[in-house]
């Protein structure tokens, strides 16, 4: 079974990083991108291939009790990529109706996987329980005894990074289908995007104010705005103080990278030059 599994897991989609491909690339089979690192304040000296970035060794198979990898989470995810990569076109040409409540949940709910299964949310379960190992030692047998099957795995941050990511998945698929959706184009300026490409304004990411940012490609942005009856005109013009705006929350957010189709000196000045 291990050898059908990927071992190099994306949490940032391939398809979709390969809509910032650069220019030469972006038709071919193998797309690249340009890679701005925020910790080095500077960019990678080449485009990269976008199966070389934003990914992780067994991500999402993390070995089981009796060390077996599940391949299911990660073919899970290469199903819903597969319709969403069919999607983006439609989706960015007004093509769809987000009046659909089909059409609207599959979105809500590829914006909430991509959310969850993002590296950042690992990384924190794991220092958690780093932490508590030091401050109180590993979890007794005693309470490992009275869990039940469907409690998240106290004992290994692989195991319950993907339960605490299931069980969450329709929360966050209901409450952001019931925002009102809008993709904006954008002509005068680019967007970029990043290693955490979903952005939440409101530190609480499920709160009914909170707008969600999220860019489809260099040119058009996916916007979700307020509870309320969707718009039926969801298409629009984004202004470019709007993409500057932004370029800068997904900067700030960033793991580490910044991902575009041009080189970083092409694009709109940002809260790090501005600094």
């Amino acid at each position: 079974m291990t050898n059908k599994i990927p071992k190099n897991q994306h949490w940032v989609p391939q398809f979709y990083l390969s809509h910032f491909g650069t220019e030469e690339s972006i038709k071919t089979k193998k797309p690249k991108v340009w890679v701005w690192d925020n910790t080095q304040q500077s960019s990678l000296p080449a485009p990269l291939s976008v199966r070389n970035i934003c990914g992780q060794r067994y991500l999402y198979s993390p070995e089981d009790p009796d060390g077996i990898r599940n391949p299911d989470i990660e073919n899970m995810f290469g199903k819903i990529e597969n319709v969403a990569a069919k999607t983006w076109p439609h989706l960015m040409s007004g093509n769809l109706d987000l009046n659909d409540p089909v059409i609207r949940k599959f979105i809500a709910e590829f914006i909430s996987i991509l959310h969850l299964r993002n590296v950042h949310i690992y990384r924190a379960v794991d220092n958690i329980i780093e932490l508590r190992d030091k401050l109180y030692g590993k979890p007794s047998e005693e309470f490992l005894n009275t869990r039940i099957e469907t409690d998240p795995d106290p004992t290994h941050s692989g195991r319950f990074f993907i339960n605490t990511m299931l069980r969450n998945i329709d929360t966050f698929t209901k409450k952001i289908s019931q925002k009102r959706l809008m993709v904006l184009a954008s002509s005068d300026a680019e967007f970029f995007t990043c290693d955490r490409p979903v952005v939440f304004s409101h530190k609480k990411t499920l709160n009914p104010k909170s707008e969600i940012y999220f860019p489809l490609s260099p040119n058009y942005v996916l916007v979700s705005i307020g509870d309320g009856d969707q718009p039926k005109n969801y298409m629009g013009n984004c202004p470019i103080e709007l993409v500057s705006n932004i370029n800068q929350l997904l900067e700030l957010q960033s793991l580490r990278f910044v991902i575009s189709a041009k080189p970083r000196s092409e694009y709109l000045p940002s809260i790090i030059d501005e600094d």
